[in-house]
């Protein structure tokens, strides 16, 4: 039976090394820790409860660290956790996994705690065969992606497998676990070092446009790492397994901005590598209704409702998304003159999502737009007496108000709050949301 080790690398995580050191001792034959720099405890903590221990100043650098550790371990098979995360499994799944020949590596699925009980999912060689010649790579988003798929190339009988049965629970996404401003302002520090290092890099780039805050240089960096993405060969793009998301939300971005021929080879690539991916799909419905595919993408959007979660790929919310397929399917049906159509989809977005602003507004404005301004007038002052009530919804209220001809009603709603965009839940084109009848325009 494979000898398992546990390395991780913490820095200042004394309230929460002993938790995630619990959730993976029933499992592990070894404890192997690296401190970069613990101010408050945690180093002596990590020092007492690891088998092996070392000390490694952090120098922007994760791989570097990540790598240290590996050092440490002497078990056949590496197990790799931080300190904001617990393991979660059944141990005899996860012992048979290890004896399981011809496997290099394994995916686990990485559960994110997004905050206000909302989670992502996303999946990442966290459990991997100890070998000299299989090592972390980048300053930051350090992966041991490359050396796989390299040892898979050169030795056939290795694969890479998912294992279903063991998940990470990850916490430092959670504004309550973790200071996201330090974090963030420490991501963009060492990614536009290692930009500077390697300026043609497009995984660098794309995660690089993730991290700034929504704006138009994020939107010009996610836009040229998909360039450089569709510039390269099939091959090595497929070799990339962040490709999909990338480019799925690069063909969003092209196609909010009319360009539809980009948006739709961008989505088109992405199903390629992702055939049952959602968000893929869904981004190839945007392309095609900017390319005035209007049916075309009624189509797409109405397969996305029913597509199951996928057992891999890049994750995404599933509550927002789910959402916003709706709301962008009401506007397309409005575009396409199925008013009723419309209005229905977004009763059934109200009754799934009846504590999300987004459908409120949506349908207020949608009865409004089909001549019911009446009825969106009522439902939304309904609304505004049940909650806070938001810039959106309000400026929704005072539309209808103004279009039944309550003036003075629409000034006193606007003048309740500060003008707001209706929430567009990533609408991918700027044009007229509720416009019946305008397919192929």
């Amino acid at each position: 039976m494979g000898k398992l080790s546990l390395t991780m690398i913490v820095k200042d995580d004394a309230g929460l090394l002993v938790r995630a050191l619990e959730s993976a001792r029933p499992f592990v034959d070894e404890i192997c820790i690296v401190d970069t720099g613990s101010t408050d405890g945690t180093r002596e903590l990590a020092e007492s409860c690891a088998d092996r221990f070392a000390h490694q100043p952090f120098d922007d650098d994760f791989a570097s660290v990540r790598n240290r550790c590996l050092l440490l371990a002497t078990g056949d098979w590496i197990l790799v956790l931080d300190a904001d995360e617990q393991v979660f499994a059944a141990s005899r799944d996860l012992r048979q996994a290890l004896d399981r020949p011809g496997v290099l590596a394994y995916e686990l699925a990485i559960r994110n705690a997004l905050g206000g009980g909302r989670f992502g999912v996303h999946r990442a060689h966290r459990l991997f065969r100890r070998r000299d010649d299989l090592r972390f790579q980048g300053r930051i988003h350090e992966h041991v992606g490359a050396d796989l798929q390299r040892i898979a190339r050169e030795e056939s009988s290795w694969r890479v497998e998912t294992l279903g049965s063991v998940r990470i629970e990850h916490h430092g996404y959670d504004p309550q676990v973790k200071d996201q401003r330090a974090k963030r302002e420490r991501n963009l520090r060492l990614l536009q070092r290692a930009i500077q290092e390697d300026p043609a890099d497009p995984y660098l780039i794309y995660k690089l446009s993730r991290e700034l805050a929504p704006s138009e240089a994020a939107e010009w960096k996610l836009l040229e790492s998909a360039m450089l993405l569709l510039a390269e060969s099939e091959t090595l793009r497929r070799r990339r397994p962040w490709a999909a998301e990338a480019l799925s939300v690069a063909a969003m971005a092209w196609a909010r901005s009319g360009e539809a021929e980009l948006a739709r080879e961008a989505a088109r690539e992405a199903l390629a590598a992702e055939p049952d991916h959602p968000v893929a799909r869904y981004a190839l419905a945007c392309a095609q209704r900017s390319a005035g595919r209007l049916e075309e993408a009624r189509l797409l959007l109405r397969q996305v409702l029913f597509l199951p979660r996928p057992s891999r790929g890049f994750h995404y919310d599933d509550e927002s998304h789910d959402l916003r397929v709706r709301l962008y399917l009401a506007e397309v049906l409005f575009e396409l003159g199925d008013t009723d159509g419309g209005l229905q989809v977004l009763e059934n977005a109200l009754r799934r999502h009846d504590d999300r602003p987004e459908p409120r507004v949506a349908l207020v404005e949608a009865l409004v737009a089909a001549g019911r301004a009446q009825e969106g007038l009522r439902r939304g002052l309904d609304w505004l007496r049940e909650e806070a009530a938001g810039p959106s919804l309000l400026a929704a209220c005072a539309q209808a108000a103004d279009q039944l001809g309550l003036t003075g009603e629409a000034r006193a709603l606007g003048a309740r709050g500060p003008p707001a965009e209706a929430p567009r839940c990533a609408r991918p084109r700027a044009r007229g949301w509720w416009a019946p009848g305008t397919a192929g325009r």
